[in-house]
């Protein structure tokens, strides 16, 4: 029972009793008991427009605090068809500013709200700019399903997304725009409450970069600043989640930390539920489940109020990622992939060897690329132009248990970040291996030695000429060939201060040779990163030939054409010619620039 006291002869009432008997609180929501676990679930058929609830969430440290959520209606088949979804007016109990300074902000998905004791849903989606306290509520009971899903070792790697965008229609509109204070024309679509995704250790550079990455796929996310936490083991003592208490969705420990933040929703018999919509939607799913510790909440009245929050201690596995939520198992530290890079500059001295252990396959690509990049910058101590060399393996397992590898190395120029430049082959490369169309793959691990630089090492090509069976060079407009003519093409290079040299590729002409065509002289820079994705360019680079097409995909990786080769490919215009006779050679450096050729053999007529 509620006391009151006297002070000073006068009776003073509890701020909560006045509340209540002003009408300000309704009963249901007067007490302040923290949510417990197992909860019972209201199911959205009993939501009706007029009830008024609590919800739990953290806006500072990791204590839960409540706020109020006044029942607006259910938009039906809102979140899918058969999925309808819950529309709320969020407000601040007495004493607590957090929903009137910053609205519905970035971080308190998966938010539990409660009527009568019973829990109705996790808030998950709001305006996508402004204060707004109108909250899209997922309803429990979608959420619950979640808990049925059979367990997954790995995670599929899909493009499947939940719904960024809900349309409100028809009265429903109206009383939303009355409770938000703004026109009906404002109160047209809820998005999905971005996820803030705190990183540890990058530049803005590199933070900007890796949230282009991991947006491709229109996932909303904002990239905030954050803390590296080391790689959980087998052993790593486990906290426990409580409902309305943080929730970090971990793509990677170590080096690059990256977590996506939210909010508990459900905890019972070692698994919990959170966010109240998906992270990045692969069904079965391989994620570190963590702690986080608020710092605060950054209000932002333009682009949306969001939680800023260091990663905590583990509390197991992400193993579900869907529509409706995230679920994990709390009784087993994730997979990890390790990412070990060791760069060294080559202008100040300095080595570095550092590890950064991905828990996602679906991003292990992008955590690779931020990785190396990272390294880079860290070791070379700047952020410009320069050189460098890397060399990389990466090892898994096929989908029938077989092992896999790839190794390669390249060169890389920059005139602009040669940290970003130097690392997106390899992260792209890892990416196609992770979503080839062939089968399903694991990743075991990834490595990479790097050498960098500050001179910007490269040739550019700026002419030709060409000698016919070891006779005398000329460059004429159109040479004139014949079926079995060894070519010996020689390339004019020019640095960039204006050292000139030379290099020779030899080339022999088919047999087949017939009527007019092309010979394209090109520097490996200047093909770009897909160069030798074809065949016969890989062929060429000797790759072996295979008919197994997730083993002619690493091939070809492996020995597309390097940025220092210099490559030339004699083709004819009949295309009962064969085409594409190609030949490589490297140089001591980045090779950029292409010249192309006129040549004519005699026509063979059918």
């Amino acid at each position: 029972m509620l006391s009151t006291f006297t002070r000073r002869g006068r009776l003073v009432v509890p701020a909560a009793i006045f509340a209540l008997c002003a009408g300000l609180l309704p009963a249901s929501v007067s007490a302040a008991s923290p949510p417990s676990d197992c909860a019972t679930v209201t199911p959205v058929s009993s939501i009706t427009a007029g009830m008024h609830g609590r919800g739990w969430t953290v806006a500072q440290g990791q204590t839960a605090s409540p706020f109020r959520a006044s029942i607006l209606g259910v938009l039906q088949d809102g979140i899918a068809p058969g999925r309808d979804l819950i529309i709320a007016k969020l407000s601040d109990v007495p004493g607590s500013h957090m929903i009137r300074d910053a609205g519905v902000w970035a971080g308190m998905s998966g938010s539990p709200v409660y009527v009568n004791g019973e829990l109705i849903g996790a808030v998950a989606y709001s305006f996508a700019s402004g204060l707004s306290p109108i909250a899209g509520i997922t309803p429990a009971e979608y959420m619950m399903n979640i808990l049925n899903y059979s367990d997954s070792a790995s995670a599929s790697v899909d493009t499947v997304s939940g719904p960024n965008r809900i349309a409100l229609t028809g009265s429903l509109r109206a009383t939303v725009a009355r409770a938000a204070g703004i026109s009906v024309a404002q109160a047209g679509t809820l998005s999905r409450v971005p996820t803030p995704v705190a990183v540890s250790g990058l530049s803005d550079k590199l933070r900007a970069e890796l949230q282009a990455r991991l947006t491709k796929d229109g996932s909303p996310v904002i990239l905030t600043a954050g803390s590296s936490v080391a790689a959980p083991t087998s052993g790593s003592p486990l906290a426990t989640p409580t409902p309305g208490g943080n929730f970090a969705a971990m793509l990677s420990y170590g080096d690059v930390t990256a977590g996506g933040i939210g909010t508990t929703t459900y905890v019972c018999n070692g698994q919990a539920l959170a966010f109240g919509h998906p992270f990045d939607t692969t069904g079965p799913a391989a994620l570190g489940a963590n702690d986080a510790d608020a710092i605060t909440i950054i209000s932002d009245p333009v682009f949306g109020s969001f939680k800023l929050a260091n990663i905590g201690a583990l509390f197991g596995t992400v193993d579900q990622d869907r529509v409706t939520g995230i679920r994990a198992d709390l009784g087993a530290a994730p997979s990890l992939i390790p990412i070990i890079s060791h760069v060294t500059s080559i202008d100040n001295g300095t080595s570095r060897t550092g590890e950064s252990d991905a828990a996602s396959l679906d991003q292990v690509g992008d955590i690779a690329y931020v990785h190396l990049a990272n390294n880079i910058f860290v070791v070379d101590d700047r952020d410009g132009p320069g050189s460098a060399w890397v060399k990389w393996t990466f090892t898994g397992q096929r989908q029938n248990g077989d092992p896999w590898t790839l190794q390669r190395s390249n060169r890389y120029v920059s005139q602009l970040s040669i940290a970003g430049d130097a690392s997106f082959e390899m992260g792209n490369q890892l990416d196609q291996i992770v979503h080839n169309p062939f089968e399903s793959i694991t990743v075991d691990s990834v490595t990479a030695t790097a050498k960098v630089q500050d001179d910007v090492l490269e040739y550019e090509i700026v002419g030709w000429a060409i000698s016919k069976n070891a006779g005398a060079y000329h460059s004429p407009a159109t040479v004139h060939i014949q079926p079995g003519d060894d070519l010996s093409i020689r390339v004019n290079l020019r640095e960039p201060l204006g050292t000139a040299t030379t290099a020779t590729i030899a080339l022999h002409v088919p047999a087949g040779a017939s009527g007019p065509g092309e010979l394209d002289v090109t520097g490996g820079a200047f093909q770009g990163f897909f160069a030798g994705a074809t065949g016969a360019a890989a062929s060429a680079s000797g790759a072996p030939a295979t008919s197994d097409p997730f083993q002619r995909l690493l091939n070809q990786l492996a020995n597309a054409p390097k940025n220092n080769s210099i490559t030339a490919d004699l083709y004819f215009f009949d295309t009962t010619t064969p085409n594409d006779t190609l030949s490589a050679i490297n140089t001591d450096r980045v090779v950029d620039g292409q010249v192309r050729i006129s040549v004519e053999a005699p026509f063979v007529g059918p």
